[in-house]
C-alpha cells in the first residue's frame, strides 16, 4: 500500500492547503493568551512552573515554519525582485499603519508627559525604527504604571523575519530553492554553524571577553530564542521542497504531539534554551504545523471572511495594554476574552482597509493573493447566480 505524502494532500487541494488559515488564527490568538499573563503580572514566571511554558516556546516557531512553507511556494517561481516586492507589500503597509497609530494616537492619548514633550522626545521618534527592523518597545510616558511597560513586545520578531527573507533571497540568487537535491545542505550547514558556535563560545569566553555589536548579534542568532525561529523557517522550506517524500501520517502526528506534551509536562522550562530541545522539538513542531495546515478543518465563524491573523498579531498587545489601562484585569481569562474581541476588530479593519487593498498589487506575485481575490469575487456574487 502506497503511503500518502504531504505532497499528495497539497496537490489534492490545488496547492492551497485548507488548514493553514485555521493555524494562522489559532497561533495569533495563542500569542494573545500568553501576553495576558505578561501584562497582568509583568512576566511569564508563573508559566515556568507549569506545562504552560511550552506554549510560549512553541507558538512562534510554528508561525515561522508555516511561513517558510508558504513562502517557499512563491520563491520557487519568482525572481528575486518580485519576491522582495511581494514580501514587502505583505508585511510593510500593515506594520507601518500599526506603528504610526501606536506612536501618534495611542501614545499621544496615554502618555503622562506634556504633549509637546512627548512628540519631541527622542524615544518617540526612535519608535518608528520598528519599520526598518530596529526594534523599540517603549514610548515616553506610556504604560509606565503597568506591570509590563512595553507597548508592543510582538515586534521583537521583525528582525528575524527580515533575516529569514535574507536567507530566502540567497536561496533564490543561487537557485538552490529550485534544486531539491541541494537544499538539504542549507539546514545541515545551519545546524553545523549553530553547533560550532555553541562549542566555540565556551573557548571564546574562556580566553577573554569579546564585546561589540557583531558578537552581540551572533549571540542573538545562535543562542537566544530567535535561533529556533530561523531553524523552523528553514525546516518549513524543506518540508515544502520534500513534501512528496514526507508521509502524511496520523501515527507520526500523534508521536510528535505526545513527545511535545511529555516535554511540556515533565521537563523544566529552562530546557527550552538547550541545544537538545531545538534538535528534538523543532522538527516535531514543524511536522505538527504542516500536518494540521494540510488537513481540512472547519472554518472559524467570522474569521473566514478575511486573513486576520497578521492584524491580530500586530494589534494584539497594544489593544491589551489599552484594555488593562481601563479595566486593570486580574483574571487572564477575562482579559483574553476582551482581547480577542477588540484585537479581532482592529485586525478586520486592518485587513479590509489596508491589507486587502494591497492584495491587488500583489496579485501577479502571489498565488495566495490571487486565490484570495478570486474568493472575494465569488463571495460578492449572489448565491442564485453562483448556482
Amino acid at each position: 500500500m502506497t503511503t500518502k505524502t504531504m505532497g499528495d494532500v497539497h496537490s489534492q487541494y490545488g496547492g492551497f492547503a485548507p488548514g493553514f488559515d485555521f493555524m494562522r488564527v489559532a497561533l495569533a490568538l495563542s500569542v494573545l493568551a500568553y501576553h495576558c499573563v505578561e501584562i497582568i503580572e509583568g512576566n511569564f514566571a508563573r508559566f515556568w512552573t507549569t506545562p504552560g511554558w511550552f506554549m510560549d516556546y512553541a507558538v512562534l516557531p510554528m508561525f515561522f515554519s508555516l511561513s517558510g512553507y508558504l513562502i517557499a511556494a512563491s520563491a520557487t517561481r519568482l525572481k528575486l525582485k518580485d519576491f522582495l516586492i511581494n514580501r514587502g507589500l505583505r508585511i510593510v503597509p500593515a506594520l507601518a499603519v500599526e506603528v504610526i497609530l501606536s506612536a501618534v494616537v495611542l501614545g499621544g492619548v496615554f502618555t503622562t508627559l506634556p504633549k509637546l514633550d512627548y512628540y519631541s522626545s527622542p524615544e518617540f521618534w526612535r519608535y518608528f525604527t520598528n519599520l526598518f527592523g530596529w526594534v523599540n518597545f517603549y514610548l515616553p510616558g506610556v504604560f509606565k504604571d503597568h506591570p509590563e511597560t512595553a507597548v508592543n513586545n510582538s515586534l521583537w520578531t521583525i528582525p528575524w523575519e527580515i533575516m529569514c527573507y535574507g536567507f530566502m533571497s540567497a536561496l533564490i540568487i543561487t537557485s538552490v530553492i529550485k534544486k531539491e537535491k541541494l537544499y538539504w545542505i542549507v539546514p545541515a550547514a545551519a545546524l553545523l554553524l549553530w553547533l560550532g558556535y555553541l562549542i566555540g563560545q565556551d573557548f571564546v569566553f574562556a580566553n577573554g571577553p569579546i564585546d561589540g555589536v557583531f558578537f552581540h548579534a551572533l549571540h542573538h542568532v545562535f543562542v537566544y530564542r530567535g535561533n529556533v525561529l530561523l531553524i523552523t523557517f528553514l525546516l518549513g522550506i524543506a518540508t515544502y521542497l520534500f513534501r512528496d517524500r514526507i508521509p502524511y501520517s496520523w501515527p507520526l502526528l500523534w508521536f510528535c504531539v505526545g513527545t511535545c506534551a511529555a516535554a511540556a509536562c515533565f521537563l523544566p522550562a529552562a530546557w527550552q534554551w538547550t541545544p537538545l530541545s531545538t534538535l528534538i522539538l523543532a522538527p516535531m513542531l514543524v511536522y505538527i504545523t504542516m500536518f494540521i495546515g494540510l488537513t481540512k478543518l472547519p472554518n472559524i465563524p467570522f474569521y473566514s471572511t478575511g486573513d486576520y491573523s497578521y492584524g491580530i498579531y500586530l494589534y494584539g498587545m497594544p489593544v491589551q495594554q489599552t484594555l488593562f489601562k481601563f479595566f486593570h484585569f486580574e483574571n487572564e481569562w477575562v482579559m483574553l476574552l476582551w482581547s480577542i474581541v477588540f484585537s479581532t476588530m482592529f485586525a478586520a479593519l486592518s485587513w479590509h482597509l489596508v491589507e486587502k487593498r494591497v492584495l491587488k498589487l500583489r496579485k501577479k506575485f502571489s498565488f495566495v493573493a490571487e486565490r484570495r481575490l478570486a474568493e472575494e469575487s465569488e463571495e460578492a456574487i449572489p448565491a442564485t447566480v453562483q448556482s
